[in-house]
């Protein structure tokens, strides 16, 4: 005697669901997010006029902005660049800002709604801008290692860097419950 055809039917989709919701959650930690299309050199002014310039948007709650802030501090800022770090913060946390300050970065906090205001969705977002104030390079740092200094290096010699996708964390409290509606992860 063998299963019936409607407990196999049974087993199917149970085992097609949780395939499914594995995946989706899975999905949810680490993944391409949208590169904006606005001007996000507004959330950090104060470089000087005719400077190149860095933008490191990273997010206190984000595992992987944690790591592109240790190697940022690693590194210390680029020399000929004028480098700012915008954490994303929560509502009631902040990352402390004192150690990316002392490796010579500009440091800025703002919240998750002007981040989004400005067609921010994932972090860690890397942006170099040239002196005339167009953006050269806006992307991620690189799925297997830091690109950033490499991408930096592109840029300064005039070429055009492809983007890299923004694997990260998304931001925003709405983006975040789309993506991970159980919370599991945000």
């Amino acid at each position: 005697m063998g299963i019936s055809s409607a407990v196999k039917n049974t087993l199917v989709v149970a085992w097609a669901v949780i395939s499914v919701f594995a995946g989706a959650v899975l999905a949810s930690f680490h993944q391409p997010f949208r590169i904006p299309q606005t001007s996000i050199v507004n959330l950090a002014a104060g470089a000087p006029a005719g400077s190149w310039r860095a933008i490191h948007i990273l997010a206190v709650d984000c595992g992987c902005s944690q790591r592109v802030a240790k190697h940022l501090i690693e590194r210390g800022a680029l020399k000929g660049v004028y480098e700012t770090v915008l954490i994303v913060k929560a509502e009631t946390r902040s990352l402390d800002a004192g150690l990316l300050s002392r490796s010579g970065f500009q440091v800025k906090e703002v919240r998750d709604t002007e981040a989004t205001a400005y067609g921010v969705t994932g972090v860690p977002l890397l942006t170099y801008v040239s002196p005339n104030g167009s953006r050269a390079y806006i992307g991620g740092y690189g799925a297997g290692g830091y690109e950033d200094v490499a991408i930096w290096k592109q840029v300064r010699s005039g070429l055009s860097p492809r983007p890299l996708p923004v694997l990260g964390c998304a931001v925003g409290r709405q983006l975040q419950r789309q993506i991970d509606p159980l919370s599991w992860k945000y």
